[in-house]
């Protein structure tokens, strides 16, 4: 992993801000932005665009996004964000798993983070009318299965799964390199009453 990949200036990384609790440190982002930037700060935010606004903000040095997430468009479009880096690194397996840690029981929903959309036709019960329901990240799919009851699962990253202990039943994709998107907050142009006064 080289977290320097496709940037012109690369600037000391003091801080950042991305999806998940940095206590437990079990969603993707969060395991990637430890991997990448061990010495740095990190801060965990309930979606993206929350830790968005604090790179904007200034309490944060830099936003990571991965590649993969759906709503990555706007961010780029941001005109107060600015791409300094991308690179590559792999994300955990993304599988699946239960409340009674059977791949057999019959489950009525099924909670998953929007990044991982494309692999739901792989969960059994797919075409039986179980119910999918989006959430904020990977480890909120598993907290809301369990607060759910019996007949609940989720579609999560394996490092959740081993984190609460519970068995994975079916693997969606094995772990593989996912890009991810390093911003930073665009610099303000100067006034026309801060040229004039001589300020900086």
């Amino acid at each position: 992993m080289d977290p320097s990949y496709y940037t012109d200036k690369k600037e000391e990384v003091t801080s950042i801000a991305t999806l998940g609790d940095v206590a437990t440190s079990i969603t993707c982002s969060q395991v990637i932005a430890k991997e990448a930037f061990p010495e740095a700060l990190r801060v965990g935010t309930d979606s993206f665009e929350a830790a968005a606004q604090m790179v904007k903000d200034g309490k944060v040095r830099l936003l990571l996004v991965p590649g993969a997430y759906p709503k990555v468009g706007p961010l780029l479009m941001d005109e107060d964000l600015m791409l300094e880096r991308v690179f590559k690194a792999k994300i955990p397996e993304l599988v699946y798993g239960n409340v009674l840690n059977d791949i057999m029981a019959p489950v009525e929903t099924v909670y998953h983070h929007a990044a991982v959309t494309s692999l739901l036709p792989k969960v059994p019960g797919y075409h039986c009318g179980t119910q999918f329901v989006p959430v904020s990240s990977n480890e909120v799919a598993y907290q809301a299965m369990t607060t759910h009851g019996e007949r609940a699962g989720c579609v999560t990253n394996k490092v959740v799964l081993d984190h609460f202990k519970k068995p994975t039943l079916m693997t969606l994709r094995t772990a593989r390199d996912m890009a991810w998107l390093a911003f930073v907050a665009r610099a303000k142009p100067m006034g026309p009453h801060a040229a004039e006064s001589g300020e900086a």
